[in-house]
């Protein structure tokens, strides 16, 4: 039976993941009466899951990936205003 070599544990870089709903801007394109595109409703709910980078005031900030170090990649940044709920996942 081959032998396991054990690696020491891996220290990620942040640990925090969240789902944050909010609100995001549309847009509709074509050509069509001002009242057709006056019943849209102009904001979409979203959602996104991801490690929590930074929440200030002003924004919060998600990392979808990150490495063992000290890199993230694939980020997004969120008004505050656009905020609907955070929350905290195992």
């Amino acid at each position: 039976m081959g032998r396991r070599t054990l690696r020491p544990p891996i220290h990620w870089p942040l640990s925090t993941r969240v789902e944050v709903e909010w609100l995001d801007s549309m847009s509709r394109g074509g050509w069509d009466t001002v009242e057709a595109h006056q019943k849209q409703d102009g904001v979409g709910p979203m959602r996104s899951i991801g490690y929590l980078l930074k929440k200030t005031k002003d924004v919060v900030q998600l990392a979808q990936s990150m490495d063992s170090h000290t890199k993230v990649n694939d980020t997004i940044t969120i008004p505050r205003e656009a905020v609907v709920h955070i929350r905290r996942l195992r």
